[in-house]
């Protein structure tokens, strides 16, 4: 019995060994998975080829402990592709390694991204057979080359990444972004052309309002084109990091289609403390015989506190406008953040004339100044406004108007209409226009005098007559 034992032991030690020596005759030729993978790019294209050429490095290595015969060969290969490798065939000693080189030529009408190509089968002398896929990776033509972002008008920061973060964010803010997009084709190549859309998206209840805005554009081959999008943050936003989702795709004359996506974050942080003045007007913004004006500021409260303390000074000493008004704001995140002042003024006749600039100043806490804005209110002479006249000239189609005020020519036997017409102009669109007339009047005060006085003589001779008549008849 212990014989047979033994045996039976030694029979499966064989077995063992001999799948072992199996196993490891079937991995001894390998392939870098990372060399199976085909880089293909259109920017060299030329005129209107319809083929792109590629080359490409792979690492064969012999893990096994003797020589290797090896034979390279392609299947599966689509009908527009053709593929071949150099040397076709080798020997590989053991635990060597050696780099052949897979050439060939792609259509030129594959989309941008990774693709299933071809399978690379690799055999050996002593009956090792594996296949290894291969795949094209098309590298876009269409890029986004940087962006630049500007807060409230002034630039922030250039951007030529994506996942690149924007700080110091605030309620109200306008944000513009404006990118620049490359075509990276040929300028000679025919079909380099390449048209699409650039999205922006922001889908955040946080926010306030969701962002879905989309530009098309259409940049020819080797130039360049700038798109900008523009917005608000809103008041009612929370604090908190904001991801902006930008895509940008395209297809160019051959239908091969590009796609592009950024990420961008915005932090919005509201301060505790942020009385803003988000307009102040003067109407009308010019003045001479009529000094009346009205004038409107709206204050907003865009930070984190309620403001119970807010007040709003609007002066100039020069127009004799001091004016101070108190009132509650809510945070920056409620309906009731804002309030909108409006009152009357009258300029003085003694304001001579000139530019007058009236200032407003927002405060919190009673006064604590936070936001100061200007707006101008221009003072002209009245006894110039009463003479004067303006002229536009009348030629292709255009109306000419001459304005004479009636203080003018008072007395000087005129009166003055003013009709409204309406002309078309060299465009062909059609133009309203107020044209003032002066009518000479034909009967002039002098002209009433003059008839008078021979109307008074005739009735006089007519009664000298008409006495001398009487007298002849009593004699």
């Amino acid at each position: 019995m212990m014989v047979g034992k033994t045996k039976l032991h030694v029979i499966f030690a064989v077995v063992l060994l001999v799948g072992i020596l199996i196993q490891s005759a079937a991995a001894a030729v390998d392939v870098a998975a990372s060399d199976l993978t085909i880089p293909i790019d259109y920017e060299k294209l030329k005129d209107n080829d319809k083929t792109v050429s590629f080359d490409k490095t792979v690492k064969l290595t012999n893990n096994g402990n003797a020589a290797e015969n090896i034979t390279l060969s392609f299947e599966n290969v689509p009908s527009d592709y053709t593929f071949s490798v150099s040397p076709a065939s080798l020997t590989l000693a053991a635990n060597a390694s050696q780099d052949v080189t897979i050439s060939g030529k792609a259509p030129v009408n594959v989309d941008q991204g990774t693709h299933d190509a071809a399978t690379l089968k690799v055999s050996t002398a002593s009956g090792q057979a594996s296949t290894h896929p291969l795949k094209t990776d098309v590298a876009p033509m269409v890029e986004i080359k940087t962006l630049d972002v500007y807060i409230n008008g002034y630039k922030e920061k250039s951007i030529d990444e994506e996942d690149e973060t924007i700080k110091d964010v605030m309620p109200g803010d306008e944000i513009e972004l404006k990118f620049t997009l490359e075509n990276l084709f040929d300028e000679d190549y025919d079909e380099g052309d390449i048209d699409g859309e650039i999205t922006l998206q922001l889908d955040d209840s946080g926010f306030g309002e969701d962002i879905d805005e989309e530009e098309s554009y259409d940049v020819k081959a080797n130039e360049e084109q700038e798109i900008t999008f523009a917005f608000i943050v809103p008041l009612d936003v929370d604090d908190d990091d904001f991801t902006l989702d930008i895509k940008l795709e395209g297809k160019d004359d051959n239908k091969a289609a590009y796609e592009e996506n950024w990420k961008l974050t915005m932090e919005v942080e509201r301060r505790k403390n942020d009385v803003r003045i988000d307009s102040l007007t003067v109407s009308p913004a010019e003045v001479s015989c009529v000094r009346k004006v009205q004038l409107s500021a709206k204050v907003t409260n865009y930070g984190s506190n309620n403001q119970k303390h807010t007040s709003l000074t609007i002066e100039n000493s020069n127009l004799g406008i001091n004016s101070q008004y108190s009132f509650n704001l809510a945070r920056g995140s409620s309906n009731d953040n804002s309030d909108m002042i409006q009152f009357f003024v009258d300029v003085a006749n003694d304001v001579t004339t000139g530019t007058y600039p009236i200032l407003a100043t927002a405060f919190y806490e009673f006064d604590v100044p936070n936001d100061k804005k200007t707006v101008d209110l221009v003072v002209k002479d009245c006894a110039a406004e009463e003479t004067s006249t303006s002229e536009t000239s009348s030629e292709n189609g255009t109306e000419k108007t001459k304005n004479t005020s009636a203080a003018a020519i008072a007395g000087a036997g005129t009166t003055t209409t003013t009709t409204a017409e309406k002309s078309v102009s060299s465009e062909g669109n059609e133009i309203s226009a107020a044209v003032v007339k002066t009518v000479e009047d034909p009967y002039t005060t002098s002209d009433v005098v003059v008839a008078l006085l021979i109307i008074a003589f005739i009735l006089v001779s007519a009664v000298i007559v008409l006495f001398f008549i009487i007298l002849l008849k009593r004699k």
